[in-house]
Parts: structure tokens; C-alpha cells; sequence
């Protein structure tokens, strides 16, 4: 393209230089020389190095157009030169109206990607994230269906608080068969008539939330242990996990050796 020995490098090309990527900027500055000293096409940049290449390459071209221009002309063109020929003027107005229109294209790529970038990572911050802990089965529920499980459960539990903690909770067990559901509902129904929920009107349920994280729903029946008199054998039993079909409490017990002795 050029048959010159050198080219300038102009202060208006600074600001895009700077978007150059830094292991990109030998390969950028290379392909520059080439293109001016024999036309050989620039690599396709990406980003903003393409955005700098669009705005320096075509001024590398017009640059040497120039040139060769003038070196043609010869005294004509310096004398045009001197005189301030109307000609040059315009072809002047016209590189800086391409120049400021050029550096208006870049602006407006680089504020485009700036706004891509925005809306990707909004789009990125309103995707819901996978919840830790959840089974493939789970994850593979509609909201519609997780949804409607939770109703169910939540129509069982006689503690309504703490909704939302209950949802994220319930959402990170594998509710993907009814049986699992079942089996929670059931747990609550057992536990709901048990001496420990009942008592104080309720006041010692665990919030629904506490009830799923904990696994409550594994927790054995209290077994309330007596003292039993055995009428049978006349003696004593202890402590017993059940009451026989003839013992009696140990009140009774008391008032029976009270009557054998004194009548």
C-alpha cells in the first residue's frame, strides 16, 4: 500500500489504543505496520479491540491516500498548500467530519457494550439459583406442583409462623413421591396429640421451619413410664414402659396394703 519508509502515529488515536487488551496490543501495533506498509488486512479483533481497529485502520488508509496525493502533485501541491486552496480546506473538513463521526461510532459501541453487560448480569442476578441440597427428583417440580405439596403440609401444621423459612426448608427435602409427603403429614397429625404440643395451649410446638430442618418428623413417641402394682403376683413391678391389663397405680397399690393390714 505505502511506499514510505515510516508512519505517524496521531495523539487522536490514544484513547483507542487504550482499549486494547494488553496481550493483545503487539499483535494490534504489528498488524498497523503491515497495513500501512503493504495493505495486508488486519486479523478480526474482537471487542473492544475491534472497536479500535474500526476507528484507526480506515485513518491508516486515508493517511497514505493522502500521501500519495501530495507526492503526485509535487510543487502544485505545495503551492496549493501555501495559497490555503479551497480544495485542501475541504478535503480537511471532510477527514475531521469522518474522524468526529468516527469517534461517535465508538462511544456509542462502547456504551452499547456497557448496557449488554448490564442486562446480562441483571438477567444473571434474576435467574433463581439451583437450592443446595435438593435431589434432581425435586428440582424437576413445577412451582406449580412444589407449591401445592406445601399447602398441604402447611394446612396439617398447627404452628402457622415463619411461612417463608418454611417454603425454603420444605423445598430442600426430595418431595418428588407422595408417600414423602405422607409420611410428614402423618408425623405432625402423631405429634399434634402428643402431651408436649397440647401442653400450655400449644406453647412448646417448634416453629414449622425448626420442625423440617431438625427432621422432627423422625422423632420416636414419649413413652410415659409408671409405677405399677401387680395384683397377680402382689409385688412391686417398678418402672414399666406400659401398664398390664390388672395392674393398678401405685395409689392404689398404697391403699390396698393399707386395707390388708388395718382392715
Amino acid at each position: 500500500m505505502s511506499k514510505f519508509k515510516g508512519m505517524c502515529f496521531y495523539y487522536d488515536w490514544l484513547e483507542p489504543l487504550r482499549l486494547v487488551p494488553r496481550e493483545q496490543f503487539k499483535e494490534f501495533v504489528l498488524a498497523m505496520l503491515e497495513y500501512h506498509m503493504d495493505g495486508t488486512p488486519p486479523p478480526e479483533f474482537k471487542g473492544k479491540t475491534e472497536v479500535a481497529a474500526g476507528f484507526i485502520f480506515p485513518q491508516i488508509q486515508r493517511s497514505v491516500e493522502f500521501a500519495e496525493l501530495g507526492k503526485k502533485g509535487g510543487i502544485k501541491a505545495q503551492q496549493k498548500k501555501a495559497l490555503g486552496s479551497t480544495e485542501e480546506n475541504e478535503d480537511a473538513q471532510i477527514q475531521n467530519k469522518t474522524e468526529t463521526e468516527t469517534k461517535q461510532n465508538i462511544n456509542t459501541k462502547l456504551e452499547k457494550t456497557e448496557t449488554e453487560k448490564i442486562i446480562k448480569q441483571e438477567a444473571d442476578e434474576n435467574t433463581p439459583a439451583e437450592p443446595s441440597g435438593c435431589s434432581h427428583a425435586q428440582i424437576s417440580l413445577s412451582d406449580a406442583l412444589l407449591s401445592e405439596k406445601f399447602e398441604k403440609f402447611w394446612r396439617a401444621y398447627p404452628r402457622k409462623q415463619g411461612r417463608a423459612a418454611a417454603y425454603k426448608e420444605f423445598c430442600e427435602l426430595d418431595i418428588s413421591d407422595d408417600d414423602t409427603l405422607s409420611m410428614l403429614i402423618n408425623a405432625v397429625t402423631r405429634q399434634a396429640g402428643s402431651e408436649e404440643w397440647l401442653r400450655e395451649q400449644g406453647r412448646f410446638i417448634p416453629n414449622p421451619a425448626t420442625w423440617l430442618s431438625d427432621r422432627r418428623w423422625e422423632d420416636e413417641p414419649c413413652v410415659v413410664k409408671r409405677n405399677i402394682y401387680s395384683q397377680d403376683s402382689g409385688e412391686y413391678e417398678g418402672f414399666l414402659t406400659h401398664k398390664p391389663e390388672k395392674d393398678i397405680e401405685i395409689e392404689e397399690w398404697f391403699e390396698a396394703k393399707l386395707k390388708k393390714h388395718f382392715g
